[in-house]
């Protein structure tokens, strides 16, 4: 999620604080292809991306041992929150 984040950050960057529609367009210049969660073992960020703003939000669709339904997130604001 933090190489995502990352990406997102340095996308913005290039393009005047704007983020992108989706993660597909971080392909291939920002990463060389959309991460899997280590736990899904499948790319689960995609379709819980989303953007309101200039913000950003994306979190794991798969479901994680001891974190409630949508953890970890990542937004444009509060960063990483378990």
């Amino acid at each position: 999620m933090k190489n995502i984040a990352t990406a997102l950050e340095m996308f913005a960057s290039d393009h005047s604080g704007k983020s992108p529609t989706s993660l597909k367009e971080l392909t291939p210049s920002y990463l060389r292809a959309i991460p899997e969660c280590p736990h899904c073992h499948r790319d689960s960020y995609s379709s819980t991306y989303r953007t309101v703003g200039k913000e950003y939000y994306v979190h794991c669709s798969g479901g994680h041992p001891g974190l409630k339904q949508g953890q970890p997130t990542y937004n444009s604001q509060s960063r990483l929150m378990p």
